[in-house]
């Protein structure tokens, strides 16, 4: 996944990029959570099989000053309620 752990971000836009393998055809779901909870920034991405796939996509945030983020990558279950898939990380978001 990219970008890698812990990484410094600047500009207004993550880019996001790796492989996935997605365990179901409901959506992925990209965001950036700050330390408090509040979600900065999301994408909704739909998958149309389950087999391993490349993917690509921005997250545009707006901070006015260096702000710790948590990436999260997650899928919802298709068959009962809450979470299939769920990865997080730390990066640091600047203006």
């Amino acid at each position: 996944i990219s970008p890698l752990a812990e990484v410094s971000v600047s500009g207004g836009v993550v880019t996001v990029k790796g492989d996935i393998w997605p365990f179901n055809l409901n959506p992925v779901i990209f965001e950036l959570v700050d330390p408090n909870g509040k979600s900065i920034a999301a994408r909704i991405v739909s998958v149309d099989n389950i087999n391993p796939q490349l993917f690509q996509t921005t997250l545009p945030y707006k901070v006015f000053v260096p702000t710790p983020a948590r990436l999260v990558i997650r899928q919802d279950d298709d068959r009962i309620n809450g979470l299939f898939y769920l990865y997080s990380q730390e990066i640091l978001l600047n203006p």
